[in-house]
């Protein structure tokens, strides 16, 4: 028998409880984190990179803003943050970057 997950956990994010979960971990606190560890990442011309645990999308695009011929694929299990993080990301995405 699972565990019940309290309110405002980021597993598994659903609703809109969910949705302004995800918004506020593509800011704040979490963007900063996401950009002192992106700061140490060297990418080379063409690479290709994944996101697992994707979220809301906003390292996806962080990522993709490092280099013009980068490709990110960003994979999470829950269907929110897939879905935000196509949002997010829908220029990207119709470049098939």
């Amino acid at each position: 028998m699972a565990a019940a997950v309290p309110a405002g956990h980021p597993e598994r994010p659903q609703g809109e409880e969910g949705r302004a979960m995800l918004e506020r971990m593509n800011g704040g606190a979490h963007e900063q984190l996401a950009l002192w560890g992106l700061e140490r990442l060297e990418v080379v011309p063409g690479a290709r990179i994944l996101d697992v645990g994707c979220g809301g999308g906003g390292n996806v695009a962080r990522m993709l803003a490092l280099s013009d011929d980068v490709f990110v694929a960003g994979i999470d299990y829950a269907p929110l943050s897939v879905n935000m993080s196509r949002e997010v990301n829908s220029k990207a995405i119709e470049q098939q970057r």
